[in-house]
């Protein structure tokens, strides 16, 4: 048996939807805490995928600590509002934060030992003395929880960005604020061409040849129904929907029922990789996962 394991941004897509959803919600968190319009640089977008900070969630939340980290100099009371409605109580005389400097930072060498999240943690803790309790309260909540769409404002942004209002509302059960498109399907271009997508359907027409899609991007999983599919998303837009997808809800789920954070078993993670190996072979999601992680670990 033959078996083509598939990434799909950066392979199947040109990811420009995510691209743009990121700056967009950076902005929009700026201007909610008074900043004038903020511009993310795609360079420092770059250097926090090379510190290993490649989800964007990751990279909305620490661009919205930055935000608030230089806000704090000026109002140090300062928090972000519940909700993307709400109006800054003030306009701030600051310019945006330096997130380029910044995101070359993470990747000093000195940081070789240490994770991404140790390392964006050793470069604010110059400010630890400067901090008040409620301050570090609120990174530590920014931090942790920018994967849980209840708790974190600059998630809550970008999926509905990504989604679009109509499916956010509808995968979420939350109120729309923008009233946009899917960023995914305004922007997001397929990355490969159609040729080779129907040289793919037939090599796949041979029973011994298999491909299957492994991607950080979310999938509906299982157990988990407010999952939104995202991969799905990008697999129709390229025209192989009906290949099998190991992405993150399924390592959610995963990660949930081992006890161990996500990001240990997220791709690069083997873990990510043999469970999509072994979905071709068992076409059981939750069998696959648990072979893959007794084989890692």
């Amino acid at each position: 048996m033959k078996i083509l394991l598939i990434d799909m941004d950066g392979v199947l897509l040109e990811p420009r939807g995510y691209l743009e959803a990121l700056c967009n919600t950076v902005n929009i968190i700026g201007q909610l805490l008074g900043y004038p319009r903020v511009q993310l640089p795609r360079r420092a977008i770059a250097q926090f995928e090379s510190a290993g900070f490649t989800s964007e969630w990751e990279m909305a939340a620490i661009c919205t600590a930055l935000l608030l980290d230089k806000a704090w100099t000026l109002n140090p009371t300062l928090a972000l509002p519940h909700d993307p409605d709400h109006l800054p109580n003030g306009k701030l005389d600051l310019d945006e934060p330096d997130f380029l400097s910044f995101a070359r930072a993470l990747n000093r060498s000195s940081f070789r030992d240490y994770s991404p999240l140790e390392r964006l943690e050793c470069l604010l803790a110059h400010n630890t003395q400067t901090h008040t309790s409620t301050q570090r309260k609120i990174l530590q909540d920014l931090f942790y929880h920018n994967r849980k769409i209840d708790c974190s404002l600059s998630l809550r942004i970008f999926q509905e960005l990504v989604l679009g209002s109509e499916v956010y509302s509808q995968s979420y059960g939350l109120k729309s604020f923008f009233n946009t498109k899917s960023y995914l399907q305004e922007y997001d271009r397929p990355a490969i061409n159609q040729a080779t997508v129907l040289n793919l359907l037939q090599w796949l027409d041979h029973p011994q040849n298999k491909a299957v899609i492994f991607t950080n991007r979310p999938t509906r999983g299982f157990g988990n129904a407010a999952m939104v599919s995202e991969s799905e998303i990008g697999a129709q837009l390229v025209g192989l929907a009906d290949l099998p997808i190991i992405g993150y809800g399924e390592i959610a789920w995963l990660a949930n029922h081992c006890s161990t954070p996500e990001g240990l078993l997220m791709k690069p993670s083997p873990v990510h990789a043999l469970a999509a190996l072994r979905l071709v072979i068992d076409r059981s999601p939750d069998k696959a996962l648990e072979t893959a992680s007794a084989l890692a670990f």
